[in-house]
């Protein structure tokens, strides 16, 4: 019969308190299963009820994820309101998720017991004794607006959530730029949002001045000088991550294969030419592996080339889409083909992979980069009032 030396029993002890910590045995694993299979329906049938429920019972640290999660769902997040929403409780009426009056700043506890005993005693419905609204309580209901419909546009000023009541609060940039849009703020943030809005025709605008002046890393060594942005005829611009040497030599964007053998011609597929859109890239000079730090150096002229183009649909490729817009190091992949409104640079920004990455490295990533220009295509066409 084998045994374990010294040493191997030393090192299985050590695995075993390790799996300990997170194995369960068989009537554990089953009673979490079913608990998790039961949560997992409740939210896919009834999600604001159970965002409801979640809001009311659970940890005060997770109220504001709950509320993004509730966002995400498409669920519209309502301010308290009399006669619907309770002293304590998230009440969940007509798809919507109505706070409860103590989330607001300046309705305590004890502001919540004089009311809820005086509902008991006349049976008048919540905040029905107009003689215990007074102060600083009254102060807050009439400056959450909580006896009407209205939402007002400082909603914010009165609740300690990290989150917004008012997406035209939220998305000011939006609202300028979309007038008159009525979508709720997941339509809002996905581009579902109709025809509301007319592709501006650019006049040929001065590249930046300065830029040819910068030298701020190590990529400007090893170029000439910066690539500047390529204007189009409409407000909406394609973003390359870097230019190769052809870029350079003819001072335009994507003059090599990459552009004439994948980018131009799938494009030209749905009707868009090469001179419709304007032309820049994340890193305006060339670098072996750019780094967060380059993006934030060479963001500073990207910044500048949005605001002066005003685009109303961004295409931006590969992992430093990822970088400048979401600030994170990779996930392209998961992201091809979605659209989100980006409040900060006033625009919506289509992510697809890169065409380099099919030309140069894999063939069968095609399909997705055809799947991100469909979905680029069909935002801009959709935002931009193209027919």
């Amino acid at each position: 019969m084998k045994t374990f030396s010294e040493k191997e029993a030393l090192s299985f002890w050590e695995e075993l308190k390790h799996h300990a910590s997170y194995s369960f045995n068989l009537s554990h694993s089953l009673a979490y299963s079913f608990i998790s299979y039961q949560t997992a329906w409740l939210k896919h049938y009834y999600p604001t009820e159970f965002i409801s429920a979640a809001l009311t019972y659970g940890a005060e640290s997770e109220k504001t994820k709950l509320l993004k999660e509730a966002q995400r769902l498409g669920i519209e997040i309502v301010p308290p309101k009399i006669g619907i929403s309770d002293p304590r409780k998230w009440i969940a009426k007509d798809g919507k998720l109505f706070s409860s009056f103590l989330e607001v700043i300046g309705i305590g506890e004890k502001s919540l017991d004089k009311i809820k005993n005086a509902k008991l005693r006349n049976d008048g419905g919540f905040f029905s004794n107009k003689k215990l609204i007074k102060g600083a309580l009254k102060k807050a209901l009439e400056g959450i607006k909580a006896f009407s419909d209205e939402i007002p546009d400082n909603i914010d000023d009165y609740f300690k959530l990290g989150i917004t009541f008012n997406p035209k609060v939220k998305y000011k940039n939006f609202y300028s730029k979309f007038q008159n849009v009525e979508c709720n703020e997941l339509e809002l943030l996905s581009g579902d949002i109709g025809n509301q809005f007319k592709a501006i025709e650019l006049t040929n605008k001065p590249p930046l001045k300065d830029l040819i002046k910068c030298r701020d890393c190590e990529g400007r060594k090893n170029v000439k000088l910066p690539l500047p942005i390529e204007y189009g005829k409409y407000n909406i611009m394609i973003i390359g991550e870097m230019g190769d040497r052809d870029d350079f030599k003819t001072r335009t964007h994507f003059s090599d294969d990459v552009g004439r053998k994948i980018l131009f011609p799938e494009l030209k597929k749905h009707r868009f030419d090469r001179e419709d859109f304007c032309y820049t890239n994340f890193f305006k000079c060339q670098m072996k592996k750019p780094t967060l730090k380059n993006i934030k150096t060479c963001g500073e002229w990207l910044k500048k080339e949005i605001e002066n183009i005003n685009p109303s649909n961004i295409l931006a490729f590969g992992n430093s889409a990822m970088k400048f817009f979401e600030n994170e190091e990779g996930g392209i992949f998961k992201a091809n083909g979605k659209t989100k409104w980006v409040e900060e640079y006033s625009t919506y920004v289509t992510f697809c992979v890169s065409p380099s990455n099919v030309l140069y490295f894999r063939d069968d990533n095609i399909d997705k980069f055809r799947f991100g220009i469909k979905k680029f295509v069909e935002k801009t066409i959709q935002i931009g009032g193209f027919t």
